[in-house]
């Protein structure tokens, strides 16, 4: 892409015009000066972080290894003959080559020399190699299979060096805890050393030491034990403060400094609760004795090439994720074993993780070097990430037993065809037990606790809720959903800027090939914006309705699963970032522009949050307001005393009923406080919503789709022609507009906007036509006679702007 030999494959065609690049084999090449002093130490390797395809490795012409794993590094000994041949010729450069097998090319060999199996939508045979499997394509990714290197060094040494270190918190409350620091050294000399660990306060106060004379030997594992008075507890974001402590690892040889390590901990415990009651069993996360419900998202390699995401971007994400309310993310795995930078953020934010290992979708070989390959995969992940405390369950993959058990992969199989059981089972729980034995595993997800059950029961476990429709509400909640979402088109801006205007239509190739799904739109998407509203009059406002229909889905379902607490304890939508300008299910798209989802999860997340939900089984996208309950979630650690305002409004703005409710909820709690078809009787269901208030708090439900309301409206005002004006579904009453638009400020960069309703404005969205950054706030609902300041963040000039409702274009 640099060379200019390719597109960007997010460019319009550049997608195809790249594929040949993962079927092709690569040679990377290189010299590397060495100093005589390096030549000559005990120990000279070069270490690849990360080779994300097949490869050979050369040293000075000499073979010096094959890898087939991007999940962990490799190590190779610069050879003796190599070393003493640059040391007599007095040249210290010594050449480099990674000789890079095309890895859609590799996949497919394998496939055909060991048997095929079922994987997820029997796309490329991604499970033969140890590689991000989202990069051979997904349902929201697009192909890009890649042969790149992480970060190369030369490392060297004359004494023992440090491989991991494991610090597991095994006591812990208020007035105490102790942490055993395991400390894995390799190539241990003949000379006995000692290691001592050092743990202090943010601030530098030393809070306890200890140290440790280990006797001479190669390779070793050393435990050291640290007492801790008073600590401070590490808690999830919203439950209490995110103190780290600085841990110093160091070896001193002979009264010699040696090698050193350095990692920030928190002092917390993590519990997966899974009582059984006459449902089935619960599925709860305890964090310090206290249950937490687990709001958030699921996580996919940030940008196009999976493993390869700008550091900068990912923490943004991250901090937007934190600013919504999120406290869980789920590393989903189809993706990579996220960085350091990712696992660091996460615990500065509170943001707990759920740690999947890279499986997905698929059936996995256990043949040859597949077993080998994992295991050391899983004990250099499980020994890296587990001094993290925002890491709080270890999970075996996605969606793997759950294919097995009822996609039909299972019978695909020939008889006595290994799938991967085994890792799930038994080798993958062994290493946590052994090397994070204070941390949580589950076997899969879904997965209900036995190979004998459904694996996606809502009753026991955790569940994907793509069984029903998403946002459905009524009857009885689901114990965990960690994956449920509806796919959206990015910002329109995004997509300009990826295609160019000429290809923004709906049904041209080249936005039929960014749409991934099975089925494409004529299963995902048209059917389902066809029953909720007229035909869109512009490819803007078919991108505006598939965003609303994602943030009213996602806003709906997260609120129903928290007033249904503790027996429900998660809600991960699917998921938080978007990889490409395509149709995805990210609340924030490539850009990191915000999609209305986005403002919508702000809302469902909220500390405490009112909510419009089904109960007693009704119907989940349009319903009597009999069926509707009036929620009131507190999620913060004080009792939440108020009152909320419920009232019946029609469309034209006018007031059918209002009631006052008084409410009390306990802390970490949630209540239903009334049943509106009892306290605001005779609704009809057609031009109406429900507006339910509460101090800054405001939440609001119409009572029938968009196509019905539009309808209804244009009936009453004689009729709207949408045929005779494409770009809008502008109702007005007379000669009375139902907005005013104002540009009140426009400086470099930030322009100010004044909406002011006549009529009621129900998740009014304004877009910028122009490179803009974000607005705030967005996706607001406004009754009449109210205004709002909206802010947009630009990083050029803008146009002007356009308002949606989800009657459509406000014009």
């Amino acid at each position: 892409m640099q060379a200019g030999e390719i597109r960007d494959p997010n460019a319009a065609g550049g997608e195809a015009g790249q594929l040949w690049v993962g079927r092709t084999g690569w040679v990377y090449r290189a010299s590397v000066q060495l100093t005589k002093q390096m030549l000559e130490t005990e120990w000279l390797e070069l270490v690849f972080a990360s080779i994300d395809t097949a490869a050979t490795v050369f040293i000075g012409g000499i073979e010096v290894g094959s890898v087939c794993n991007q999940f962990y590094p490799h190590r190779f000994a610069v050879p003796q003959s190599v070393r003493a041949r640059a040391l007599l010729q007095a040249k210290l450069g010594i050449p480099i080559e990674v000789h890079c097998r095309a890895p859609v090319a590799e996949v497919e060999s394998l496939s055909s020399r060991l048997g095929a199996r079922p994987v997820n939508g029997d796309w490329t045979p991604y499970v033969f190699l140890r590689k991000a499997a989202c990069n051979f394509g997904w349902d929201w990714a697009p192909r890009v299979a890649t042969c790149g290197l992480g970060e190369v060094s030369i490392q060297w040494g004359k004494s023992s060096r440090i491989e991991s270190v494991r610090p597991h918190v095994t006591e812990c409350d208020r007035a105490h805890a102790i942490i055993e620091v395991h400390v894995d050294v390799g190539h241990a000399g003949e000379e006995a050393m000692t290691i001592t660990a050092r743990l202090e306060s943010a601030d530098g106060v030393l809070v306890a030491s200890s140290s440790h004379l280990a006797p001479p030997g190669r390779r070793a594992s050393h435990c050291l034990r640290l007492s801790v008075s008073n600590p401070q507890l590490w808690w999830p974001r919203g439950m209490g403060l995110q103190p780290l402590y600085r841990l110093t690892v160091q070896l001193e040889v002979e009264g010699r400094h040696g090698d050193s390590w350095r990692g920030r901990v928190g002092i917390r415990t993590v519990k997966l609760n899974q009582t059984p009651d006459a449902r089935g069993a619960g599925f709860a996360l305890e964090v310090n004795g206290e249950r937490v419900f687990c709001r958030g998202a699921n996580w996919v390699p940030s940008g196009l090439f999976a493993g390869y995401g700008d550091a900068a971007v990912v923490r943004h994400s991250l901090e937007s994720a934190a600013e919504v309310g999120v406290n869980m993310l789920r590393v989903w795995g189809g993706g990579v074993y996220e960085s350091r930078a990712f696992y660091d953020t996460c615990d500065e934010l509170g943001v707990m993780v759920w740690q999947d290992f890279m499986f997905a979708c698929a059936t996995y070989s256990e043949q040859e070097h597949f077993p080998k390959e994992i295991e050391k995969e899983a004990r250099y992940q499980v020994a890296r990430l587990c001094r993290h405390p925002s890491i709080v369950l270890w999970c075996g993959g996605n969606e793997n037993i759950w294919a097995w058990h009822s996609w039909g992969f299972g019978s695909r199989l020939t008889p006595g065809q290994s799938w991967g059981k085994k890792y799930w089972m038994e080798m993958l729980p062994a290493v946590v037990s052994e090397l994070d034995p204070a941390r949580p595993y589950w076997n899969d997800s879904p997965y209900s606790g036995t190979l004998e059950l459904f694996p996606n029961d809502p009753d026991r476990g955790d569940c994907h809720a793509w069984e029903h429709p998403v946002g459905a509400e009524g009857g009885a909640p689901p114990r965990f959903v960690s994956e449920f979402g509806r796919q959206a088109y990015p910002n329109l801006q995004t997509l300009r800027e990826a295609v160019g205007e000429k290809h923004l239509q709906s049904h041209s190739p080249e936005m039929q090939s960014r749409q991934k799904g099975t089925g494409g739109d004529a299963r995902l998407i048209d059917p389902v914006l066809g029953a909720e509203f007229p035909d869109a009059g512009s490819f803007a406002e078919r991108v505006w309705q598939t965003q609303w229909l994602q943030a009213r889905a996602v806003r709906r379902y997260i609120v129903w699963l928290r007033a249904n607490a503790p027996e429900s304890s998660g809600a991960l939508v699917w998921q938080w970032n978007d990889s490409w300008a395509g149709l995805g299910f990210g609340a924030l798209d490539s850009t990191q522009r915000r999609k209305p989802m986005w403002y919508a999860m702000r809302e469902a997340c909220a500390p405490r949050a009112l909510g419009l939900c089904m109960r007693n089984g009704g119907e989940a996208e349009h319903a009597h307001s009999g069926s509707l309950c009036l929620e009131a979630i507190n999620d913060t650690g004080d009792e939440w005393i108020a009152s909320a305002t419920l009232s019946r409004i029609t469309c034209d703005g006018s007031v059918r009923g209002a009631v006052t409710v008084p409410f009390r909820v306990p802390p970490r709690g949630c209540a239903t406080i009334a049943h509106i078809g009892e306290v605001l009787p005779g609704a009809d269901g057609s031009d109406e919503f429900v507006v339910a208030e509460c101090a800054s708090l405001r939440t609001t439900r119409m009572l029938a789709s968009p196509r019905t309301a539009v309808a209804l409206i244009a009936e009453s005002c004689g009729g709207v022609d949408r045929a005779n004006q494409p770009r809008t579904t502008e109702v007005r009453r007379g000669s009375s507009a139902i907005a005013r638009v104002n540009l009140m400020s426009e400086l470099p960069g930030v322009q100010r906007w004044m909406i002011e309703a006549v009529t009621p404005l129900l998740d009014l969205w304004l877009e910028p036509l122009g490179d803009w950054i974000e607005v705030e706030p967005n996706l607001i609902s406004l009754l009449p006679g109210e205004s709002q300041v909206l802010v947009v963040r630009l990083r050029g000039g803008a146009a002007g702007v356009r308002l949606w409702t989800p009657l459509g274009e406000v014009k």
